[in-house]
C-alpha cells in the first residue's frame, strides 16, 4: 500500500468515526431524522469511495476520457449541501480543507473537470443547467452506473 494509500485511508477512517460519532452524539429530532441520517451516511460512501477511487492515476484517466466523450452518458449531482446535516458537513468541510492527500485529490478532478470544458457543450451544459460552479465539485463518483458530480460549499 502506498504512503498516499494509507494516510486517505487513515483519514478516511478519521472522518468515518468523527461523523459517526458526530451524528450520534446529538438528539435525533422527530420525523424523518432516521431517513436523512442514512441518506447522510450513503452519501459520505459514496464521497469517500470516490475519493479512494480518484487516487489511481488509470482511474484519473478514465474520468478524463469518459468527460471527453459524454454523448449518451447519464449526469447526475449529489450535492452534499442538501443531503448532509449541518454538523457533518462542519466536519467534512473540515477535513477537506486539512488533508493533504484528499485536498489533492480535490484539486485534481477541479482539473480534470476544468480541462475536459473546452468544446465541451454537454458538460458545460450540464454545469450551467444545475449551477455547479468547478470549485463546488469535490469529486467524481464513477462508480454507482452514472457520472455523479459530487459537490459541496466547503465552509
Amino acid at each position: 500500500m502506498t504512503k498516499i494509500r494509507q494516510s486517505l485511508l487513515a483519514t478516511y477512517v478519521a472522518a468515518a468515526i468523527t461523523l459517526g460519532v458526530t451524528t450520534l452524539a446529538h438528539a435525533q429530532p422527530p420525523g424523518n431524522a432516521g431517513g436523512r441520517r442514512q441518506a447522510g451516511a450513503a452519501a459520505l460512501g459514496t464521497l469517500f469511495n470516490s475519493l479512494v477511487n480518484l487516487q489511481d492515476p488509470q482511474v484519473q484517466a478514465s474520468l478524463q476520457n469518459t468527460l471527453n466523450h459524454l454523448q449518451g452518458t447519464q449526469l447526475g449531482v449529489l450535492d452534499l449541501n442538501q443531503t448532509l446535516n449541518g454538523s457533518q458537513l462542519n466536519v467534512l468541510s473540515e477535513i477537506l480543507n486539512n488533508s493533504q492527500a484528499l485536498g489533492g485529490t480535490v484539486a485534481n478532478v477541479q482539473h480534470i473537470l476544468s480541462s475536459s470544458l473546452t468544446g465541451n457543450t454537454v458538460l458545460q451544459n450540464f454545469l450551467s443547467q444545475n449551477n455547479i460552479a468547478i470549485g463546488r465539485v469535490v469529486a467524481i463518483d464513477l462508480l454507482s452506473g452514472q457520472l455523479n458530480l459530487i459537490t459541496i460549499n466547503l465552509r
